[in-house]
């Protein structure tokens, strides 16, 4: 019983260390702001936006048709 429990327990660790680093993180081309989520792009492709600054880069466009 104690060495199940234990089991469960480094399990449980081990679980929430891999969860805790999900995510890429972005800094944004035009505002240099980092973020985590959604990253959009520009006309070549190689520009990385957040949603603000795509939004007002792509508008009246629907910037979310631009997401990498």
């Amino acid at each position: 019983m104690k060495k199940r429990l234990i089991h469960l327990f480094l399990t449980g660790v081990v679980l929430a260390a891999l969860l805790s680093g999900c995510g890429k993180t972005w800094v944004c081309d035009r505002c240099d702001k980092e973020f985590t989520g959604d990253a959009y792009y520009g006309f070549t492709g190689t520009e990385t936006y957040c949603e603000d600054c795509a939004r007002k880069f792509w508008s009246p466009f629907p910037y979310r048709n631009y997401v990498k």
